[in-house]
């Protein structure tokens, strides 16, 4: 899948989780950081083709660690203004980037380690582009329209 969706797919998810939930808005800070981090992957070692996926090391259960152990870090600073539970959201959003290109032509989890592909195109790259696109009608439809977030005031 393309780098829109796997920075917009966490960002809705903890959105309706938090709208059902009723719980406060999140910043629009914090809702970028999550988007950064379901984007990080691709950043950390960009490709193109499938192929340089495979052998991407961002894509593997190394590169989650890695971005984890960071993150988790960065989170019991009291210098840093990341808290614990953001921290875990901002894992999750990794971990959802690695499921979705798995189910959209595999990653080698263990690379380097080990060359085995996890996954296959159970969603065709015929599609990823029709999901960027209402991803990202998605996400402006609810900054555009305050009425429609979390914990917006209500008109009399």
């Amino acid at each position: 899948m393309n780098t829109i969706t796997h920075a917009l797919l966490p960002v809705l998810g903890v959105y309706l989780y938090r709208k059902l939930k009723s719980h406060e808005a999140l910043s629009l800070k914090t809702y970028m950081m999550i988007a950064l981090a379901g984007a990080t992957p691709d950043l950390l070692n960009p490709h193109f083709i499938l192929e340089a996926r495979l052998s991407s090391w961002s894509h593997s259960v190394f590169g989650l660690l890695g971005f984890s152990l960071v993150v988790l870090i960065l989170s019991k600073l009291k210098s840093t203004k990341l808290d614990f539970n953001c921290g875990w959201i901002l894992i999750s959003a990794y971990v959802l980037h690695l499921f979705c290109d798995a189910i959209a032509g595999g990653i080698t989890f263990f690379y380097p380690a080990n060359s085995l592909v996890i996954g296959d195109y159970y969603v065709s790259a015929v599609w990823w582009i029709p999901i960027d696109v209402a991803f990202f009608l998605w996400v402006y439809f609810i900054w555009r329209y305050p009425r429609l977030r979390v914990g917006a005031r209500k008109r009399a």
